[in-house]
């Protein structure tokens, strides 16, 4: 990987620089190739030199030239015509509605009535996503520099250098967020945003806040198609209806804490890749019953919001629509960034083999996705042959950009697991944005091989001072961890659905305001879409450990000893099952539905380079098996479900 200084690249091009076509070489240059039949060959950011994506508050804080371009471009890409084949209206139309071809990709026979291109509930899901954010990113810096070309010459050096360096930004919602922020950043929740050109500060309506759509009437779905803006956790499902970014704001306040628990285990456990990115029941495990798309699935529904009180989910909380908030692609570099810090410690897994889901736009229900599966409509060349899974194992080789996890240190497995263990894990530290070096892990002259196993005591804040550590850890000084799996049927309800899982009963009696309740301990959300008959059961995994912790913490329970922790989980834990519509569905009901209860240990790393070692998972079928979809015993809990080991 090939990072350069700007006193290096200015030596490169000259005295001077000055915008395309001059500004860098050919091999830098961000143009979006075409055939003469007018496809756009999927590139990604061209030339040689490999640059970061930053964390979208690091961008602001940092690289104030590079935020301003972004802002700028995105506003000005979503502002072209939306006939326009590079429009960002087509270009998100990729992944659901408007139902219609791109790139002259015309749809599978039977599939004219299948929302987009891309894979959901499958090993497809993060191949489908890495090469879609690559194409995103392709077009978007393009824009960059139709926004630097508007500027006089005149001062702005800088942001050439800012636009040379330019990857498509992520949004990283697991962390704490810096100097005590919301997790949700203002950048994303402020209606006008100002930025600082060469010419003086602007201020426009900030394009990470909402999208206006210049026409929605194709897209499909009510009330998508009379909302003429993109919308978060909606006040009505009217055409004047209004976002409500306060709910936002406090819903991912909520959930975060248990994300980035359900993100520590999946890097510690997801041991093969179709484990990691398939939530299909059938690449699940005990230990590994959460893939990244499950996970990556409640960002979704905690961005759109729930429905209920007559009123819909957001665009996010409906996969057809979900690309056209710009917060959706922010999510999806992070999950792409996801799996390449997984890729880091398990680097001899990629791909797999399963059947597709359900039908897209290109793909039939039960067709074979691997390696080899070709990725439309993402052309690779100009003889019309697409881009496949195994052709983008290597992200930074193939499209030029890297994330500041690798570009901040050697990339190794080791230094990755340092990142992992600071964002994610026990007693994390680490807040979105900030990447430590080795000195800052470390301190100066500090011998790592001493490094105090006591910060992996504990799971995040508790209530609790030191002493009751001892309450958390297990007589051979590992610790002990509980977890819920949960088998959802993906189709049963003939739209998205969402699972909360309490410590006692929900503060509130109406679901629709489970996303803040105080009892919540974690949502499983099922972004299914509607229309399909399909029997597959996809799985999620909520950890209870951190909850637990804080009981322990508030002295109701003495320790997390099984035979302690058992009767009360038997007691207080209850799940909720919350339809499309915003009402509650029985979970006995529900066929193929399932709640399993799961204790294990984790070994409390040696060092910041290392991830934990955990334990067989013991079924604990007392918690759950008098409750509805609850499992019966430990036979029930292990159905289903190929027993892995780390």
């Amino acid at each position: 990987m090939r990072l350069y200084s700007f006193a290096c690249i200015l030596s490169l091009l000259g005295q001077s620089v000055v915008a395309d076509p001059n500004l860098k070489p050919d091999d830098a240059a961000a143009k979006v190739e075409k055939r003469q039949e007018n496809f756009i060959v999927t590139t990604g950011a061209k030339g040689d030199l490999v640059f970061p994506r930053l964390e979208i508050r690091q961008m602001q804080s940092q690289e104030p030239q590079m935020f301003a371009l972004t802002v700028l471009a995105l506003k000005k890409w979503q502002e072209k015509d939306q006939g326009d084949p590079k429009s960002y209206y087509q270009t998100a139309g990729i992944h659901g509605v408007p139902r219609q071809n791109y790139n002259g990709v015309g749809p599978c026979d039977g599939c004219s009535s299948r929302d987009g291109y891309c894979l959901h509930a499958g090993l497809g899901f993060t191949l489908y996503h890495r090469i879609s954010t690559a194409h995103f990113e392709q077009i978007f810096i393009e824009m960059v520099y139709e926004v630097l070309n508007s500027w006089p010459s005149e001062g702005r050096q800088w942001y050439e250098w800012a636009a040379f360096r330019m990857r498509w930004p992520f949004w990283d919602w697991a962390p704490k967020a810096p100097d005590n922020g919301p997790t949700v950043p203002k950048v994303l929740t402020d209606p006008k945003i100002t930025v600082k050109t060469p010419t003086g500060d602007v201020t426009i309506d900030n394009p990470f806040y909402s999208y206006a759509i210049q026409d929605p009437k194709d897209l499909v779905y009510s009330p998508f198609t009379i909302w003429k803006n993109t919308m978060r956790y909606p006040s009505s499902g009217d055409a004047n209806a209004a976002s409500d970014m306060q709910r936002l704001i406090d819903g991912f306040e909520s959930i975060r804490p248990n994300l980035q628990d359900q993100l520590y285990q999946m890097f510690s456990t997801c041991q093969d890749f179709q484990s990691m990115g398939s939530n299909q029941k059938d690449s699940s495990s005990p230990q590994c019953a959460n893939s990244l798309e499950s996970i990556h699935n409640t960002v979704h529904m905690f961005t759109g919001g729930p429905k209920g009180q007559g009123r819909s989910t957001g665009h996010m909380g409906w996969l057809p629509t979900a690309a056209f908030d710009a917060i959706f692609w922010l999510h999806h570099s992070n999950t792409d960034r996801l799996t390449a810090l997984w890729q880091s410690q398990w680097p001899d897994s990629w791909t797999g083999s399963q059947a597709a889901a359900q039908s897209t736009w290109t793909v039939k229900q039960g067709e074979i996705v691997d390696e080899n599966h070709p990725l439309k409509p993402f052309y690779k060349d100009d003889k019309g042959n697409f881009w496949t899974g195994a052709d983008i194992r290597n992200w930074s080789a193939t499209f030029k950009y890297t994330y500041p996890e690798f570009s901040n240190s050697d990339g190794s497995k080791e230094a990755i697991a340092k990142y992992i263990n600071d964002f994610y894990g026990p007693g994390a530290t680490g807040t979105a944005g900030h990447y430590k070096t080795k000195r800052d892990f470390l301190g100066v002259d500090v011998d790592p091989t001493k490094f105090n196993k006591a910060a992996f005591n504990v799971s995040g804040t508790i209530h609790a001072s030191i002493e009751t550590a001892e309450a958390l850890v297990a007589v051979n000084g590992s610790r002990y961890q509980y977890v819920a799996n949960v088998q959802l049927p993906r189709f049963a309800l003939d739209g998205p659905y969402n699972i909360y899982l309490f410590n006692g009963a929900p503060k509130s009696p109406s679901p629709f305001d489970w996303v803040t309740d105080a009892n919540l301990v974690g949502v499983v959300s099922n972004l299914a879409p509607a229309g399909s008959d399909h029997d597959l059961i996809t799985t999620g995994s909520i950890p209870l450990t951190r909850t637990l912790q804080n009981v322990v913490g508030e002295g109701m329970l003495g320790s997390l000893m099984e035979d302690i922790t058992v009767p009360w989980l038997v007691q207080n834990l209850q799940w909720k099952i919350v339809s499309v519509n915003g009402t509650m569905v029985d979970p006995a009901t529900l066929k193929g539905f399932k709640v399993s209860v799961f204790s294990t240990t984790s070994s409390q790393p040696g060092s910041l380079d290392e991830l934990p070692q955990w334990s067989e998972f013991v079924p604990l079928p007392d918690c759950t098996k008098e409750k509805p979809g609850g499992a019966k015993g430990a036979d029930d809990e292990l159905e289903g479900l190929r027993v892995g080991k780390r």
